[in-house]
């Protein structure tokens, strides 16, 4: 359908169900009106433009940004603009873009989500305004000098407080349309607003909404997905721990041509170790961390990962050393290493990085009840149990996992006087149900071998109590267990 046709059909629309708005159109521009818009602005306008400017120069009453009369609007929320307006609007903009200081800046504040289809700018002498904002200086119009993708003729907004710029139609003839489907659509009814005065003044459609809203809402239907957009959905699907669907919203954030970094890698770990896809998480980590070393939570995740899910130590340590060589004051990194060794069995290598976390965290109960373990599992009698000591007393009786450890390497390497106090101390703590998990007492039950603990056949039953694998009724038989009930 052509312009004429199309705007013929609104203006029908009009005279049915908006009587006022109908009787606000003013009647044809003469084509010395119409040539006056093409010498002034130097562009040749599309013949739908000129078709309906033919059929209605714009409004009687145009209520604008400069003007303060409350004039019912022809379009919903916008005024039409006759080619008077248009050409005094453009000469605006023009003594802006020839006068104005800071032009430079205010180009530069310009953008396009459509690389290539509308040009970069804030303003542009091909712009010619044909819609407007009825109290802003914001504008619906045709494109005459498009970018190299887009076309001529292309409808976009532009204006004071529109520096996106979007094409919302290809031709004027698209955005006819798009107005008829809207009011035939029965979204845009006659209604009322409040005037400048504060009385009612008539008006088209919802005061509230605003036809630029609803371009935007239809171009951004048809656009492809933004990557930045699927992102952040990726973030919420994965703390509703969706990591399937979060994977195929980043995989569709690529192929749309994501910039990758850092968060995106990250993200795509955590969906790849939600769906047990281990080795898939390394790849992703490794990725994460190369481009975001800074970020240490992305380092700890990536050693958590090779550590508890793919049991590669060697490779966790050697990221653990680079962790810590891009973060030498975190600690965090010093317990992984740690912790490393710790699952290595290689005892010498965890007690100086168990030592140096509890030197670093002096309050922490855990840190010093680990530290008590390496120097136990080195032999180190006396200062095991001064750790471990200074541990339970920081854990408290009600201090959890802690407590039972550290009160297990109390009672495996205190002199022999102390042994039955600290036996009945850590009994009432598994008698209330206190445990730890698959903690490795062996290194400690070999350094009480060592010490001719005097109850060296009972320990590792107690461990496997400790840790919650064995009933506590399995100690029943065991009299140093019996005297310790208090």
């Amino acid at each position: 359908m052509n312009a004429t046709d199309l705007w013929t059909k609104y203006v029908a629309w009009l005279e049915r169900n908006a009587p006022l708005a109908h009787a606000n159109l003013a009647g044809p521009a003469s084509a010395q009106e119409i040539a006056e818009v093409e010498r002034v602005t130097g562009y040749a306008l599309p013949e739908g433009v000129k078709d309906v400017w033919r059929l209605n120069n714009g409004q009687k009453e145009t209520m604008i940004a400069t003007t303060t009369n409350d004039a019912v609007v022809c379009i919903p929320t916008l005024s039409f603009l006759s080619t008077g307006l248009t050409v005094s609007i453009w000469r605006v903009w023009d003594q802006l873009r020839r006068t104005d200081a800071g032009i430079e800046e205010l180009q530069s504040g310009g953008s396009s989500p459509e690389e290539g289809v509308v040009q970069p700018l804030y303003t542009h002498a091909g712009w010619i305004p044909l819609w407007s904002d009825p109290t802003g200086a914001d504008f619906i119009g045709v494109d005459l000098a498009p970018g190299e993708k887009g076309q001529v003729g292309q409808i976009i907004n532009f204006g004071r407080d529109e520096e996106e710029h979007r094409c919302y139609a290809p031709r004027f003839e698209d955005l006819l349309q798009i107005l008829l489907d809207e009011v035939e659509s029965g979204a845009w009814p006659a209604s009322e607003r409040t005037g400048s005065n504060g009385a009612k003044q008539p008006w088209l459609g919802d005061p509230q909404e605003h036809f630029f809203n609803t371009l935007y809402a239809r171009w951004k239907a048809r656009m492809p997905a933004d990557p930045r957009e699927l992102v952040q959905n990726a973030k919420a699907v994965i703390k509703a721990r969706e990591y399937q669907r979060a994977g195929e919203l980043l995989a569709q954030a690529r192929s749309l041509g994501m910039k990758e970094g850092g968060v995106s890698w990250s993200l795509t770990a955590q969906a790849f170790a939600g769906q047990e896809q281990y080795m898939e998480a390394e790849t992703a980590w490794a990725e994460a961390t190369r481009l975001a070393p800074k970020i240490a939570a992305h380092w700890e995740a990536r050693i958590d990962n090779l550590v508890d899910n793919l049991r590669d130590l060697e490779n966790a340590d050697a990221v653990a050393v680079a962790a810590g060589a891009a973060h030498p004051d975190a600690a965090v990194f010093v317990l992984e290493r740690a912790r490393i060794a710790y699952f290595q069995k290689e005892y010498a290598n965890a007690l100086p990085f168990y030592a140096r976390y509890a030197e670093l965290n002096p309050d922490d109960a855990s840190a010093r009840s680990n530290h008590a373990w390496a120097l136990g599992a080195n032999g180190k009698v006396d200062a095991a149990v001064a750790e471990a000591g200074a541990a339970f007393d920081a854990a408290g009786e009600d201090g959890g996992a802690v407590a039972i450890e550290a009160g297990f390497y109390l009672y495996a390497l205190a002199r022999r006087a102390e042994q039955p106090e600290r036996l009945a101390r850590l009994r009432a703590l598994l008698d209330a149900d206190t445990r730890t998990d698959d903690w490795d007492f062996d290194p400690i039950i070999a350094t009480a071998a060592a010490q001719k603990h005097p109850e060296i056949a009972w320990l590792p039953k107690l461990a496997n109590v400790a840790n919650g694998v064995a009933g506590i009724d399995q100690l029943a038989a065991w009299p140093a267990w019996t005297a310790a009930a208090r």
